[in-house]
């Protein structure tokens, strides 16, 4: 089975980063859309009230991520809140073992 994006839902809360490495703190985002391999999001800037949108984002993991280009990564990855990754790896494990 190959890479597959981890199911999210609009209105969700993510974590968003400027790239896959850890160099910086993640920022709070909301889901805006879900599509196959990608999101949009909403992302909560520090001392800001409006929210900066951003379309086409990745997840983290994505095996494409290194193959794009600069300027086509600029948009960042997200990853999941530490409570949805351990609720994603409870289904994914209960789903092994029943399905």
């Amino acid at each position: 089975m190959g890479y597959e994006m981890p199911k999210v839902t609009v209105g969700q809360g993510v974590l968003w980063r400027h790239s896959a490495s850890f160099d910086e703190p993640p920022a709070p985002a909301f889901v805006t859309a879900v599509y196959q391999d990608k999101i949009d999001c909403s992302i909560m800037v520090a001392n800001c009230k409006y929210l900066m949108p951003k379309s086409g984002v990745r997840y983290i993991t994505d095996p494409v991520i290194p193959t794009l280009h600069p300027e086509a990564a600029g948009d960042g990855v997200f990853e999941l809140t530490e409570r949805d990754r351990l609720i994603d790896g409870l289904l994914r494990s209960s789903y092994k073992t029943v399905g």
